[in-house]
């Protein structure tokens, strides 16, 4: 089985997940207005780029959490004030997030967001 090619450059996961038993988690942290607001910015700037809710991305104490793929981009405590930041990232100005390099994320790590 081949892996299927997607139709969008990049995926934008939004944590959106709530926990039953009322521990700390993405959505009850804000993170359905967090995917509202970034799919309504992306889809005006960068309508080919999918920004989609996802389920827990296992971050939940410093969430909500972003993850941008195929960029491996992990961000955590991302709240709508960082929009902006997250659109210009997406338009190719690496620089935007400004987020420090000891604090870049790799092997599914988290950044969070200055």
């Amino acid at each position: 089985m081949r892996p299927a090619e997607l139709s969008f450059p990049r995926l934008v996961l939004v944590c959106g997940n709530i926990r039953e038993d009322g521990t700390e988690s993405c959505g009850a942290k804000g993170g359905a207005e967090l995917h509202r607001a970034l799919k309504e910015a992306v889809r005006v700037v960068h309508p080919e780029i999918r920004v989609s809710k996802s389920g827990c991305l296992g971050n939940c104490t410093s969430g909500p959490s972003v993850t941008i793929m195929p960029d491996g981009v992990w961000l955590g405590d991302v709240t709508v004030n960082d929009v902006p930041k997250i659109v210009n990232y997406l338009g190719g100005h690496l620089a935007a997030l400004d987020v420090p390099e000891d604090k870049q994320c790799c092997g599914g790590g988290c950044c969070k967001m200055p």
